[in-house]
């Protein structure tokens, strides 16, 4: 997986850092001069964002911009390098991660979810369905998983989750993956719910759902 125009966006922040052109708490420039300047889609421009903010070295204020996180420049230096490195993640790696949090994050949810957890879930899944024909349909996808990791009431796992989520994303769009699949995508998200609402007595294993869900094999 080639992260060039990802990384581009996040080697020019960490240069202008580097020269003192932004300094901490220094607002970003728009999206769009960001993407005109760089020769990247103002997509490139939003995940890498995204991406800076969940490793806190920026932070968006609604109305207001994206503004370079205040701390020491030495930590950002820091925070940027492990960023960049985690975008060079192989795809079989993160999809590794991705079951281990996921699996358990199913299971504490099944154990720990209140009654709203359960709605926002349910409700998860619903703009999901309704997302399936639109440009939101793998961020609905994301959003029904992050959803279960918060009613798992694990904040790490959650946080670990967010952290490689963008790099997942770029992989599925890259691959197309998720693409006609949608009956089965469904009738596999309302398993994971009959799994949550029943307090992990279903048959199978939070693993074992997970795996057939992202087509891994086995072993």
């Amino acid at each position: 997986m080639n992260h060039d125009n990802t990384d581009k966006v996040i080697n020019f922040i960490k240069e202008a850092l580097d020269s003192r052109k932004l300094l901490p708490g220094d607002r970003l420039p728009a999206e769009r001069k960001l993407s005109e300047q760089l020769g990247v889609s103002r997509t490139t421009v939003r995940q890498s964002l995204q991406k800076l903010e969940l490793y806190g070295i920026v932070r968006t204020m609604p109305q207001s911009g994206t503004f370079v996180s205040s701390f020491p420049k030495k930590q950002l230096n820091l925070l940027i390098n492990n960023a960049i490195e985690v975008g060079r993640y192989d795809f079989d790696s993160l999809m590794s991660v991705r079951v281990l949090l996921e699996a358990e994050a199913l299971r504490l949810c099944a154990l720990n979810h209140t009654e709203q957890d359960l709605d926002n879930i349910v409700a998860a899944f619903t703009d999901f369905e309704q997302n399936l024909n639109t440009d939101r349909r793998q961020e609905a996808d994301f959003n029904f998983h992050l959803t279960i990791s918060k009613g798992a009431r694990n904040p790490v796992i959650h946080s670990m989750l967010l952290s490689i989520i963008p790099d997942t994303l770029r992989y599925y769009e890259k691959l197309h993956l998720c693409r006609s699949v949608e009956l089965r995508t469904r009738a596999e998200h309302r398993e994971m719910i009959d799994y949550i609402s029943s307090k992990g007595t279903s048959e199978k294993s939070p693993r074992e759902l997970l795996e057939r869900h992202l087509n891994i094999p086995r072993s």
